[in-house]
């Protein structure tokens, strides 16, 4: 999917890729928030900030996650703002 030079993946890929931020083996995981964050992706928002939040998860995984959520990032702006 990294590679893929259509503008807009088609609604199973986006489907597929929704289930693969939260698949179990932690290397698709990984795959599927980089290819959200390079694609420039906003409707994983609410996957991207479960996984960032999630303790279970590995600090790289939740470190990559982050940034690419922008309600994660809403929470941070809040917290720094106040």
């Amino acid at each position: 999917m990294l590679r893929c030079r259509l503008d807009r993946f088609p609604d199973s890929w986006r489907e597929q890729l929704r289930k693969s931020v939260r698949h179990a083996d932690t290397r698709v995981q990984r795959e599927a928030v980089a290819a959200i964050q390079t694609r420039g992706m906003t409707d994983y928002d609410k996957e991207l900030a479960e996984t960032a939040r999630d303790a279970n998860l590995s600090a790289e995984l939740r470190i990559a996650a982050a940034p690419a959520s922008r309600q994660y990032i809403r929470q941070i702006e809040r917290k720094l703002a106040a």
